[in-house]
């Protein structure tokens, strides 16, 4: 998604998908309720989501419509919002949602991206990315201590350190989000540092995955260092037992379901 609509906000991915819930032109104050915004912020992201606003482009997503009255707006996904959306659902760019993906995507899809959204409101889709990256590729870190440009070349993301900055301790003036750890490499170089998920960052991307299951959060398994150091390759942790690992619990993120408009 990034790759495809590199200045699109997680925020604004959340309205397109909003959008294409529903059975219907949603009115902007529909949209100001589903996405928790206020009305300024969900009218300007409308007009950047549409046909621009002053010389500022819009993407194409939606689509604006006169509402009941002059007053009243109205807002429909577009053909190509509606290829992201299939995206998400995992089906051909062309196919036409049905009921069933349309409860897919307010039942599992929004949940989940408002789960993110209340923790790091302001978080970039770029930022995000690489969070799922060292949470999904979290051995090759911890355990071998891959070079950062590992994850710069597979994301094709050039400024890497601007984002491990902002999910961890931040910079400058801008406070971090503490969803990973930088830890030094105790057994090869201590100049060498690695990224990690903290304890916020697992319970965020675990509630996260639970949600798009429709499942409670499980602990966190990780395998035990002294357990790898017996075998070979990351491969042979499919064989290890429960003694073989740690379990980290994880709190569970409560969520309000009064949430997408349902027209």
């Amino acid at each position: 998604m990034r790759k495809r609509k590199p200045t699109l906000s997680l925020r604004g991915l959340q309205t397109v998908l909003t959008v294409a819930s529903a059975r219907e032109a949603l009115t902007y104050n529909s949209v100001r309720d589903a996405t928790r915004q206020t009305y300024s912020s969900t009218s300007i992201q409308l007009a950047l989501l549409s046909d621009g606003r002053g010389k500022q482009p819009g993407m194409g997503l939606i689509r604006r419509v006169a509402g009941e009255d002059r007053r009243q707006k109205k807002v429909l996904i577009t053909q190509s919002g509606a290829e992201i959306a299939n995206i998400f659902l995992q089906k051909p760019e062309d196919a036409t949602a049905s009921v069933a993906d349309l409860a897919e995507f307010r039942e599992t899809i929004l949940p989940a991206l408002r789960q993110v959204l209340t923790v790091a409101p302001d978080i970039t889709l770029g930022t995000f990315c690489v969070l799922l990256y060292l949470v999904q590729h979290n051995e090759r870190f911890g355990l071998k201590g891959s070079a950062s440009v590992t994850i710069s070349n597979d994301l094709h993301i050039s400024n890497l350190p601007r984002h491990l900055a902002n999910l961890s301790t931040g910079s400058g003036s801008r406070e971090g989000l503490g969803l990973i750890e930088m830890i030094a490499d105790q057994e090869n170089d201590r100049r060498v540092v690695v990224p990690a998920p903290s304890q916020k960052g697992l319970n965020l991307v675990a509630n996260v995955a639970a949600t798009l299951q429709r499942k409670k959060p499980a602990p966190v398994k990780t395998p035990k260092p002294e357990r790898l150091a017996q075998d070979a390759t990351m491969e042979d942790v499919a064989g290890f037992g429960d003694d073989d690992f740690d379990f980290t619990d994880i709190v569970r993120m409560v969520e309000d379901d009064a949430d997408t408009a349902q027209p």
